[in-house]
């Protein structure tokens, strides 16, 4: 039991932009063929049940990102908390009872380790790159701004199906969640379908925008609302890394959270930390920041595509450089984590001209400039 999987035998993640089906078990499962995915709910379901559908079958491909984590945390992470919840519960295979939604990729952020597969902000750079004859893989339209639209209902007609009874998490993403057109009757189904008081529900936001009052009103009847800030750097960085941030409307926003989160018990802050190569160096002042906001971290590490990977781009004297900076921060909660994602070294040249390329030219296209906002990771990326 202890090798299955929680989210194999009961999740179903909802894609935004979906080319090999619409349905997986979770968010984190790489998906490159149909084996894997469905169409429909009743597909996925069915796949809960399929005594082939196995962690052991999958953790060296499709659910490689588990595998990696549980080398940084063997005791928990998503597979293995979501496998404790199921036990507990006493829940039989093929009850939804993980429920993540990615309603689609309308959003207005551009992210450097994102893409058009989840914002659509990043159309006008595709289109620009295009006319430039820049060619990246993963660079493709996916959706305009327009389909989102349509996408979202047919999200909640496919939620409609489902029996939500033992429901215990639910986790929303984007692009942007509260830019979400159906957000608020998403949230009354989780109310009448299933028990909302047994429910955790993430929430995964860029704060660019705060939620109007009836957003909040549905979110104060669930057990706990696990709002996560996405952030991993200050000021110009967090400008330039998560491109469409306002420094200072991120912090007026968060503000009101923390004001809320006081007021109500149940609302939960962490923020939500992507590390990349970008940011990789300048954790300090992103402590610095977390700790004066009284924020928990939680932490993701950035391993594709492969020019964001700090592991892959910063040469073995830049990874010690990183991890001798890191080992003085304050925060175990982010220090340990990183330090074991770092010593897993994977340099390469391919991955570092793929780094210099990309960022040389989105910066030409957006009129940014990573020697500004990080000059010490320039000179060691571009100069050394």
């Amino acid at each position: 039991m202890k090798t299955d999987c929680g989210y194999l035998r009961n999740g179903m993640f909802v894609e935004p932009t979906a080319t090999n089906g619409k349905f997986k078990p979770c968010c984190l499962m790489f998906s490159p063929n149909k084996n894997h995915t469905s169409d429909t709910v009743e597909e996925q379901i069915g796949l809960m049940n399929n005594p082939e559908y196995l962690y052991e079958n999958f953790k060296d491909d499709v659910c490689y990102k588990c595998n990696q984590q549980e080398k940084i945390n063997s005791t928990s992470g998503a597979r293995i908390d979501s496998l404790k919840t199921v036990i507990k519960n006493h829940i039989k295979p093929g009850q939804v009872t993980f429920l993540q939604v990615a309603f689609s990729a309308f959003c207005n952020f551009k992210c450097l380790y994102c893409g058009p597969h989840s914002s659509t902000e990043w159309n006008n750079d595709v289109e620009a790159m295009t006319k430039q004859n820049i060619m990246f893989d993963h660079m493709q339209i996916k959706t305009t701004p327009q389909e989102t639209f349509v996408r979202e209902k047919e999200t909640i007609n496919d939620l409609k199906k489902l029996d939500l009874s033992e429901l215990r998490e639910v986790g929303v993403f984007g692009g942007e969640p509260f830019m979400t057109r159906h957000l608020d009757e998403f949230l009354n189904i989780l109310v009448e379908k299933g028990n909302p008081k047994n429910i955790i529900i993430q929430i995964n936001t860029n704060a660019s925008v705060f939620p109007k009052d009836n957003i909040i009103n549905s979110l104060l009847k669930f057990d706990t609302v696990d709002l996560r800030i996405s952030g991993e750097s200050v000021g110009g960085l967090a400008e330039y890394i998560r491109n469409g941030l306002i420094w200072d409307t991120y912090n007026k926003n968060i503000n009101k959270w923390k004001q809320l989160s006081q007021e109500y018990s149940n609302i939960e802050l962490k923020l939500h930390m992507a590390h990349c190569v970008y940011n990789i160096n300048k954790l300090q002042e992103t402590e610095e920041w977390l700790l004066d906001n009284k924020l928990e971290p939680y932490n993701a590490f950035v391993r594709d595509p492969d020019y964001t990977d700090a592991r892959k781009i910063l040469s073995v004297k830049h990874i010690k450089e990183c991890v001798d900076r890191i080992k003085k921060l304050k925060t175990e909660a982010i220090r340990e984590p990183t330090i074991k994602f770092l010593t897993n070294n994977y340099y390469n040249q391919e991955a570092l001209s793929n780094y210099r390329d990309f960022t040389q030219k989105l910066d030409n296209i957006r009129g940014t400039s990573l020697q500004k906002v990080n000059s010490e990771l320039y000179n060691w990326t571009f100069l050394e």
